[in-house]
């Protein structure tokens, strides 16, 4: 049987309110035991640390003796430079690997898929499992698979099937 670890995303929250997580539908799951929230006490798994922070919320500091530190993060980051978006923050992926010093950092909000890799470890944006725009047109949805390896970790991209035709 399966567990789903998640964080609360600003789509999650009725209102954009953190107060109101338990009136919303991952707020239920929750209650029902059916998912768990990533924080910043890690979940082990085998070398793994995984932290999490949910949207608009603090990073926690890694633990130095994780073999291999995992941050999930729901926060804006940009590939190379910050898009000109107006009224919308956030980080490059260069600055947030520098700034949060974690191996790996798995990130959301961003809607395109990427991934950096510098001296401070590695980022990778998911990117969304749906096209939410006309600019997503050729976007194929994806999943990031981590697996442990003789260097710590690998990851690759696990590309979703799905029907072309049906997308207009």
């Amino acid at each position: 049987q399966m567990h789903i670890y998640t964080l609360q995303g600003n789509h999650d929250m009725p209102w954009h309110n953190k107060s109101k997580i338990k009136d919303s539908g991952i707020g239920v799951l929750e209650s029902a035991g059916v998912v768990s929230f990533l924080g910043a006490t890690p979940l082990k798994y085998g070398p793994f640390c995984i932290y999490g922070t949910h949207y608009e919320c603090g990073v926690p500091v890694p633990d130095r003796s994780d073999v291999i530190s995992v941050l999930v993060y729901h926060g804006m980051i940009w590939p190379n430079r910050r898009a000109a978006i107006p009224g919308v923050e956030g980080l490059t992926a260069r600055r947030a690997l520098a700034l949060f010093q974690y191996h790996l950092i798995v990130s959301g909000h961003n809607h395109k898929s990427f991934c950096t890799e510098t001296h401070n470890g590695v980022l990778c944006n998911v990117g969304c499992l749906v096209r939410q725009s006309a600019d997503l047109k050729e976007h194929q949805p994806r999943v990031l698979v981590v697996k442990e390896s003789k260097q710590g970790f690998d990851y690759d991209w696990e590309y979703l099937k799905y029907d072309k035709d049906a997308v207009t």
